[in-house]
């Protein structure tokens, strides 16, 4: 689960309040190079790993939502004695365009209990986006509902936007909408170099194609048309993530 998907997943904060976690893996045959990262924001855990008793009531509360067939992991846990967290998944297949594609079900536990949120299909691959006129790695992940196309795009125009020191664009936290201002680029970087891929989720949440640029905790976000003379201008959001 990616450093992004565990904040996410654990935590909330800033103007709204996140649910389910959003997942990326680097390669379909092993662990992914992000498996389970470090991150400040992430909530303690005691153990992060169950138990027999604690994987089989997981999957057992996750079954029914997913195909009957499938092989069903615990791929990323958190216990503690009286809350627990824990993903789900099935096995990564590889579609036609190339990009990595299986459900996950985010779950949480209490003591004696566990509840799952419905399944989310999940999507990603890697590779090369040009982010200002120049080619940059990108890992990238995005949600049901958006094609491998659309994902590229939204995400070489986000890094492109963020990257750009003149850009303005309005406050989506603004509900006047009046007024634009550069993304917050005070946020540290948490690639440990220049060259490293960016990571990038792209998700469809309602009305909006939200482009979550996991290095630097800023969305930004455009209308989810497939038309791009009919999107409004976007919008961006700093990620404030608190425990």
């Amino acid at each position: 689960m990616t450093r992004a998907a565990r904040r996410r997943f654990c935590s909330a904060g800033g103007k709204t309040r996140w649910g389910a976690a959003l997942l990326a893996a680097a390669v379909l045959a092993g662990p992914a190079a992000h498996a389970i990262p470090s991150a400040a924001a992430d909530m303690d855990c005691a153990s992060q790993s169950l138990n027999r008793q604690d994987i089989a009531k997981v999957e057992a509360v996750a079954r029914p939502t997913l195909p009957p067939s499938a092989h069903l992991e615990v791929t990323y846990a958190c216990w503690n004695p009286r809350r627990s967290l824990a993903e789900v998944s099935t096995p990564k297949l590889l579609t036609p365009e190339g990009a990595q594609q299986w459900w996950a079900v985010s779950c949480q536990g209490d003591e004696s209990t566990w509840t799952c949120a419905p399944p989310e299909l999940k999507q990603f691959v890697a590779g090369d986006l040009t982010v200002r006129d120049r080619s940059h790695a990108v890992e990238l992940s995005f949600g049901q509902g958006i094609l491998l196309a659309r994902a590229r795009s939204l995400a070489s125009r986000a890094l492109s936007i963020y990257a750009d020191p003149g850009s303005r664009i309005r406050d989506c936290g603004n509900i006047e909408g009046g007024g634009t201002e550069p993304p917050d680029r005070h946020r540290h970087d948490k690639r440990a170099s220049p060259s490293e891929p960016f990571h990038v989720n792209v998700i469809r949440d309602g009305l909006m194609d939200s482009v979550w640029l996991d290095d630097v905790d800023v969305k930004i976000s455009f209308d989810a048309t497939e038309n791009p003379a009919a999107e409004r201008s976007p919008c961006w959001l700093d990620i404030v993530v608190v425990n």
